[in-house]
């Protein structure tokens, strides 16, 4: 994997695209002709929901949901661009965007200072990166939820740089310079070969195996859009909260600084209601919509409690390093948006943050990211197939991320 080429950048003009979460996975047609992109088909399928998880259930889960997602796609979405320029053509490239826990992503911010001259080149750049990838899937274990043992393979998506400042100064080309003080902010993320290997088999039972797949993890997705649209926003958090997970992206002048994530997402929400109030899942959930008596709300403020430990402990730590902004960016499914919301408002931060006393939190919905992307028909606009989309368009136009 090619260090500088930041993404495998072919010419075709229309894409599917498949979200990969820990609790559902997307999946859109869409299509470039200039100008906006444009959104021609969506779907999502569900996980099956499991009482208690395992890694290997929610692997198995993945798989029976990606599958589902591109035979609907492949029966109901392709049909979609017999009316448009892209009618006759083949969709040759795929793109998949990993989040946690399919990927583990790392951003380091490196700094060198030697007392001669340092002679910047692309193999210095590479064997950089390739010591942060190694030292990545050394600490996989210990970080990954179980799904990266000691003897799984690595396989890299993503060897990014962010920033790059020579001698204090930033610089955009960086290469064949002489430098003194080096400075990188450099982003890493891998998955293991079993579950690469096993995701391109599962689109390749659908579409075949004479297409180009690509890989990307939804925080650098996020993080690259959120840089875009919001270029006044140099300090934020992003959000992701998912079925089984919560990751969270800290970014200081618009270069990510650090990343982490907990194991409570929106399953464990359900899960953790149907336990308290002593019911069925399914019953929890429509609890979690309805919110029909007293005991649902002391039940949805003891698991909202527990959600804000894991956040409070994400928080000081990153704090131990910088002060922490307020501003936070999420995205979670919706009929669980507005109660994070008000957990993400009520969190103190005034001890480690020099602006504000409490985060305030602004969702990623069509609503916000409308003006940016076509929509097709009256299909439903999934929030992540259009952040994804988004990032697809800057790769498309052959601009540096």
């Amino acid at each position: 994997m090619a260090f500088l080429s930041f993404l495998n950048r072919k010419t075709e003009q229309s894409y599917l695209l498949f979200d990969i979460g820990s609790g559902s996975v997307g999946g859109g047609v869409v299509t470039f002709s200039g100008g906006k992109p444009k959104i021609v088909y969506t779907n999502r399928e569900q996980f099956l929901f499991e009482r208690a998880i395992s890694q290997k259930k929610l692997l198995a889960n993945m798989l029976r949901a990606l599958e589902k997602s591109a035979s609907d796609i492949q029966k109901n979405g392709m049909s979609h661009l017999t009316f448009t320029m892209f009618g006759d053509r083949r969709i040759k490239n795929i793109f998949c965007v990993l989040s946690a826990p399919w990927c583990l992503s790392r951003t380091r911010v490196l700094k060198i200072k030697k007392d001669e001259p340092l002679f910047i080149t692309p193999n210095l750049l590479e064997q950089i990166a390739e010591n942060e990838e190694m030292e990545l899937g050394k600490d996989a274990s210990t970080i990954g939820d179980g799904l990266y043992e000691d003897k799984a393979k690595f396989s890299a998506v993503e060897k990014k740089l962010i920033k790059v400042r020579l001698n204090g100064y930033e610089s955009r080309l960086p290469i064949y310079k002489k430098v003194s003080n080096l400075e990188l902010s450099l982003f890493i993320s891998v998955t293991t070969e079993q579950i690469k290997d096993a995701v391109e088999r599962t689109i390749a039972k659908v579409f075949g195996h004479h297409r180009h797949i690509g890989f990307n993890s939804f925080a650098l997705t996020s993080f690259v859009v959120l840089r875009d649209s919001f270029p006044n926003k140099q300090d934020f958090i992003f959000m992701d909260i998912s079925g089984e997970a919560t990751e969270l992206t800290f970014v200081r002048h618009q270069v990510i600084l650090e990343m982490a994530s907990f194991p409570f997402g929106r399953n464990t929400l359900i899960r953790r209601l149907a336990q308290i109030l002593k019911i069925e899942p399914a019953l929890a959930e429509s609890s979690l919509a309805l919110r029909l008596s007293g005991k649902t709300e002391e039940a949805l403020k003891i698991a909202g409690d527990e959600w804000l430990k894991f956040l409070d402990v994400a928080i000081a730590d990153f704090a131990k390093e910088d002060f922490v902004p307020t501003n936070v960016f999420l995205t979670t499914d919706q009929d669980v948006r507005k109660y994070f919301e008000k957990l993400i408002g009520q969190q103190a931060i005034g001890q480690f943050s020099l602006e504000g006393e409490k985060l305030s939190a602004i969702s990623l919905d069509e609503k916000v990211l409308k003006n940016y992307c076509r929509v097709s028909g009256q299909i439903e606009v999934d929030q992540f197939i259009l952040i994804e989309t988004l990032f697809l368009r800057r790769v498309t136009q052959n601009t540096r991320l």
